[in-house]
């Protein structure tokens, strides 16, 4: 086979989630963000393993979270993105990766 983009796991690790998003941000054309990358994408196998383990985890959590703004000094609210990755990127880049840890 030809492809050579990122091979997921299940359950999905940290390192695994890093390397993807390291990936995609490599392949996202910054002068065209809704140009499509020629490559650069994630084969369907391991796009359904990830939508499989999506599913078992919203089924096992409440459709409601309650979050408190006492254990980080900072937090960030984002609306809807319209699907583009690069401005979810850029987010991650600016305020890093949401984490229970982060708290500056």
């Amino acid at each position: 086979n030809d492809y050579d983009g990122p091979m997921m796991c299940n359950p999905l690790t940290h390192e695994s989630v890093m390397e993807l998003l390291s990936f995609f941000k490599k392949h996202i054309s910054r002068d065209e963000p809704n140009k499509r990358a020629k490559t650069g994408h994630l084969h369907e196998k391991f796009v359904m393993c990830i939508l499989a383990d999506l599913l078992g985890m919203l089924k096992k959590t409440k459709t409601v979270k309650f979050v408190s703004s006492a254990i980080a000094k900072k937090f960030t609210i984002v609306g809807d993105l319209h699907g583009q990755l690069s401005c979810l990127l850029t987010i991650f880049e600016i305020n890093g990766l949401p984490s229970i840890d982060l708290k500056d």
